[in-house]
């Protein structure tokens, strides 16, 4: 029979598919201890299960070796044995099986050597924080041996023994107190507050991939202003002038930037993103177009190609960055908003006039010339100095090309190399010229269709692979996701290929 009590019925009610896992938990506990060997539910499954709120993976802590919980479960990956770790994925869930231990950090990254122990009590004096220390038998009985749960009700954040001495064992731990300020809005405790002021020295010991991970956790927190401000309070990256100096921008223009152009502040900041982080394939590129956008917005004044090319959205988003950095740089929102609002052209698929239109006119004739004097116009029509009209942009044609001198600077499709060309007086073979460029135009349209597809297929898969929650969305949310995503994807792929622009104007896409 399956023990119950107001947390489980909780949440059974509020997630059936997470109680479904957590029932799963318990017959991996009932047969461990059927073999003989404790084991408990430890960890922040026990501290989200009586908050009441989900939680993402089920830690358990038993007195069986590695090679004892893989001959009860064959099934498990024994990959981190050496660590004294099981994992057994399930669906969505994984549950990791770990042989209490009572080690001794000795350095800021490894363990010397891993102490397996037969006691829980051994295995939970070494954890981080005190709400982090609690047990949970199969029967449900919560096992508190350092005052975890009174701490859980008053919300504070408690080390586990002396601060000091476990910050300097492991400096992440400073971190993990942060970001459980974030998602929980607790309070750090006196004696936690003061040994991360003395142990701050040490962050700079955190690996790359590590702290890009806690970084990004704590500014996903439903509180993280106020873990932030801890942040900047305690001075915890006193260590390092531009992550100082980050940290007060953001608090100080917290509103105005969301999770991406912070970190991208960051590491436009820092001058690159370092090797090594955490960040999905999407959210680097997110960050990259960012950071490339703030180049230009540092150097160049703000003008209407600069928003017809990048769009005001990435134009704002990298402004409120630079303002959040204060200094020179003063927020220009309000005039890229106004300067958007009068811009009579935001997509070339809004041009009044076709690169097809402008081969008609040069007779066939393809070459780098065609984009330049598309190019030409559109800057034109931007800068107000012609309207958006077919008529007047086709005389704006004519008038370049007849500047232009095109007889050097385009190509004929397919020349004839056998033809003599010592007497200009051959008019008769101009007929045959204009036939076959449109045969290889419709073959190019053709090819450029097909590589515009099988990128378009590649990336939309990759973003959507990147949504975080995606499979708990209902129908509807989905479908705006998906919208989104592909809006995202077509905009991207035709800023990267100037010869995609030619299917939004055969209508193809």
């Amino acid at each position: 029979m399956t023990p119950t009590n107001q947390y489980v019925d909780k949440l059974a009610k509020r997630n059936p598919e997470l109680y479904k896992y957590f029932l799963r938990g318990i017959e991996i506990l009932e047969l461990l201890n059927s073999k003989m060997y404790e084991a408990y539910f430890v960890g922040g499954v026990v501290r989200d299960y009586l908050l009441g709120v989900d939680f993402k993976d089920i830690d358990i802590a038993t007195a069986a070796t590695p090679k004892e919980v893989l001959d009860l479960f064959p099934e498990g990956d024994g990959r981190f044995s050496e660590l004294g770790c099981v994992e057994i994925r399930e669906g969505n869930m994984l549950f990791q099986i770990t042989t209490f231990r009572d080690e001794k950090l000795v350095t800021t990254r490894k363990t010397k050597n891993i102490h397996y122990s037969k006691k829980l009590i051994d295995d939970v004096l070494r954890r981080d924080f005190t709400i982090n220390g609690l047990a949970l038998s199969s029967n449900l009985n919560v096992i508190d041996i350092v005052g975890g749960q009174k701490d859980l009700k008053k919300g504070v954040i408690q080390v586990i023994g002396k601060p000091k001495v476990r910050f300097k064992e492991d400096p992440l731990r400073m971190l993990r107190g942060i970001e459980l300020m974030a998602r929980y809005n607790f309070v750090l405790s006196g004696s936690t507050t003061r040994g991360m002021k003395k142990c701050r020295k040490y962050i700079p010991d955190i690996s790359q991939m590590k702290l890009s991970e806690m970084l990004l956790k704590i500014m996903n927190g439903k509180y993280a202003k106020n873990a932030l401000y801890q942040m900047a309070n305690i001075d915890l990256f006193s260590s390092d002038a531009v992550y100082a100096k980050w940290l007060l921008g953001i608090c100080r223009k917290y509103k105005k930037t969301n999770v991406t152009e912070k970190l991208a502040l960051l590491y436009y900041m820092y001058g690159s993103i370092p090797k090594n982080t955490c960040y999905s394939h999407q959210q680097l590129q997110e960050m990259e177009k960012l950071i490339m956008m703030a180049k230009v917005l540092d150097k160049q004044p703000i003008d209407g190609m600069m928003l017809y090319k990048y769009g005001s959205p990435i134009v704002l988003s990298a402004n409120y960055m630079l303002a959040s950095m204060g200094g020179k740089y003063k927020d220009k929102s309000r005039f890229i908003k106004k300067l958007d609002k009068r811009l009579p052209l935001h997509d070339r698929r809004d041009f009044r006039f076709t690169a097809e239109e402008l081969i008609q006119m040069l007779d066939g004739k393809t070459g780098p010339k065609i984009t330049e004097i598309m190019e030409l116009l559109i800057d034109k029509v931007i800068r107000g100095e012609i309207l958006n009209n077919n008529t007047i942009i086709r005389q704006e044609a004519m008038r370049i090309i007849a500047l232009e001198n095109l007889d050097n600077s385009t190509e004929k499709p397919n020349p004839e190399p056998q033809q003599p060309v010592k007497q200009p007086s051959t008019p008769v073979q101009e007929p045959q010229v204009t036939v076959t460029p449109r045969v290889e135009v419709v073959v190019d349209v053709e090819q450029i269709k097909a590589k515009y597809a099988e990128e378009y297929k590649s990336l939309y898969a990759s973003y959507m692979r990147s949504v975080q929650g995606y499979q708990s969305m209902s129908d509807e949310e989905k479908q705006e996701v998906s919208r989104s995503v592909k809006n995202r994807v077509r905009n991207e792929l035709l800023s990267k290929n100037a010869d995609y622009n030619i299917l939004v104007e055969r209508g193809i896409i």
